[in-house]
């Protein structure tokens, strides 16, 4: 059960944005005695691919084929795009609008 207290007292009010990354399958046993876990296994070309590109990160939606990359900026997501479609994936570079300028319109 969460503790909201905890969370209460963590909060700081100093106009940064908050990035909540919720990761399951961490805790996952080893396939076999000694051996990796199915995350540790787990291949990942197109996350290296745009890692390698220059995504600031990449993640996959957990329901389907889509995979996300952020970028620092419109241009950056641009220029990844290109190189993905070159490299035969589809891309699509997307602006969050919303917020201050730059911002995710997230608060």
């Amino acid at each position: 059960m969460a503790d909201f207290n905890l969370i209460k007292s963590l909060k700081r009010d100093q106009g940064g944005k908050i990035v909540l990354l919720v990761m399951d399958g961490l805790g996952g046993a080893p396939i076999s005695p000694g051996g990796p876990t199915e995350l540790e296994a787990a291949a990942t070309p197109t996350l290296d691919r745009m890692a390698a590109e220059g995504a600031l990160g990449a993640l996959v939606s957990g329901s389907g084929p889509t995979v996300y990359g952020v970028c620092a900026s419109p241009e950056k997501a641009e220029e990844l795009a290109e190189k993905l479609v070159v490299r035969g994936f589809k891309a699509q570079p997307v602006v969050v609008l919303g917020g201050s300028e730059g911002g995710s319109g997230l608060g």
